[in-house]
């Protein structure tokens, strides 16, 4: 409990140290991992709620996220990897939060739908899921690895909640977690970036 503590006080107060650290990148990628087990072997296996379009996605940005936090991990020192890495996350996290934000709005439609109301006027008649995706990478993952990304779900139909929040709220969370902590990371390796300049134009 205590490293766990610390591990957070240096985030929020000391993140350009921290950031050259493998430490916090171990934390994303098996974070990121982890989610990405659990949605396929408990919700998609365990459960048998096959992904839909936008469950896809939101796969998609998890590795995103995982393999950012992976290429980082070759060496957090190293400033190319670092600006890959960032940016592959911080792609991951913004495209995640979109699709999950997504999600939520037609499950909340699909309940409204489910109570009586109108297919239109709930919204989610205007929020229809393909099973034809269209990847942020334009990559076919669907067709590479179907069973982790080939939708064949209807968005908002697997309903799950635990303590009154669905799936998609629970991603919102994740993703947005995952932004709280980038962003001091962030800060801490453009800090670093701009004392380096800074400082060779000094000893120059």
């Amino acid at each position: 409990m205590n490293q766990i503590i610390q591990f957070f006080r240096d985030l929020f107060t000391n993140p350009t140290e921290l950031q050259d650290t493998r430490l916090p990148w171990w934390v994303m990628t098996g974070i990121a991992f982890s989610a990405l087990v659990c949605a396929s072997l408990y919700f998609q296996w365990w459960l048998e709620g096959e992904p839909c379009e936008q469950c896809v996605y939101i796969r998609e940005a998890q590795f995103f996220i995982l393999i950012a936090g992976a290429l980082i991990l070759v060496n957090p020192k190293q400033v190319g990897l670092k600006l890959a890495g960032l940016t592959g996350a911080w792609v991951g996290v913004i495209y995640g939060m979109v699709c999950s934000v997504k999600l939520a709005g037609i499950e909340k439609a699909m309940q409204k739908l489910n109570e009586g109301g109108d297919l239109f006027a709930s919204g989610a008649g205007a929020n229809a899921c393909s099973l034809e995706p269209k990847f942020l990478t334009g990559l076919p993952l669907d067709q590479w690895w179907p069973t982790e990304f080939k939708p064949g779900g209807i968005c908002g139909e697997f309903e799950w909640s635990l303590l009154g929040f669905g799936m998609a709220d629970y991603c919102i969370v994740i993703f947005a977690a995952f932004g709280l902590c980038l962003a001091p990371l962030t800060y801490g390796f453009i800090k670093n970036i701009v004392k380096g300049k800074i400082g060779s134009a000094i000893t120059s």
